[in-house]
């Protein structure tokens, strides 16, 4: 009976520090585990350094120092990429169009957003030929910087003299689209910021309220060989 209960203890104590110890196995397993997956949901950070010039309409950003990166984990904010190798490394750049006057170069993994570049970017100006079907040009105006929180309100699209409801135009031309109710809004003055073929408006004003504004509605071509935007006026 003795020996019967002292192989039952042994037993039982067996069990337990073989149960206790596949407890352990699971727990370091896990905790391996969720570090694991902490570590691809956090992701890292990159050590880089990169240089921005602009050429014209472009901007190049180069790679000066540091880790090679990938292009996915890449993202540029105000500006449409032109170029961009699959790895980015020592002396690699990176071409740009700047849509904004602020481009930022942004490194991404897993939930890591972070900011390698920031530079000021001069969107490049263009000139607006006003041409009716024939191509005969109308008028021509230099059209500068847009300001986005000014949208004048047209009272009426017909004609070419009108007047703009409310307010004083701050720049001396913009270049925009009218909704349904007639406002007018803004758009960048950029060969990226006009789509060939979209309907527009060239609003030429001067400033001061109450003042007669000519402006004229129709499709935009755009000359690729020249910083020129050619609207044709609708039949």
């Amino acid at each position: 009976m003795t020996g019967g209960s002292s192989d039952r203890a042994l037993s039982s104590t067996t069990g337990m520090i073989i149960f206790i110890a596949i407890g352990a196995v699971l727990t370091a397993s896990g905790t391996y585990l969720m570090l694991e997956l902490g570590n691809e949901d956090i992701g890292a950070t990159a050590t880089v350094a990169f240089e921005a010039s602009q050429d014209g309409e472009r901007i190049v950003i180069e790679h000066t120092t540091g880790d090679s990166v990938a292009s996915e984990n890449l993202r540029v904010v105000g500006a449409k990429v032109v170029s961009m190798p699959d790895v980015v490394g020592s002396g690699s750049t990176i071409e740009v169009i700047p849509t904004a006057t602020t481009v930022t170069l942004l490194y991404e993994d897993g939930r890591v957003s972070q900011e390698l570049l920031s530079t000021e970017a001069e969107l490049t100006r263009l000139v607006v030929a006003v041409e009716d079907g024939n191509g005969n040009p109308l008028a021509g105006h230099s059209v500068g910087v847009y300001d986005p929180s000014s949208k004048p309100t047209v009272s009426s699209p017909e004609g070419l003299l009108t007047d703009v409801e409310r307010g004083s135009v701050p720049t001396p031309t913009f270049v925009g689209t009218t909704d349904e109710n007639g406002e007018f809004a803004t758009v960048p003055a950029t060969r990226e910021g006009l789509e060939s073929g979209g309907e527009y408006v060239v609003l030429t004003a001067t400033n001061g309220p109450a003042t007669e504004r000519t402006y004229a509605v129709g499709s935009v071509v755009v000359d690729e060989r020249e910083n020129v935007v050619r609207l044709v006026l609708s039949e």
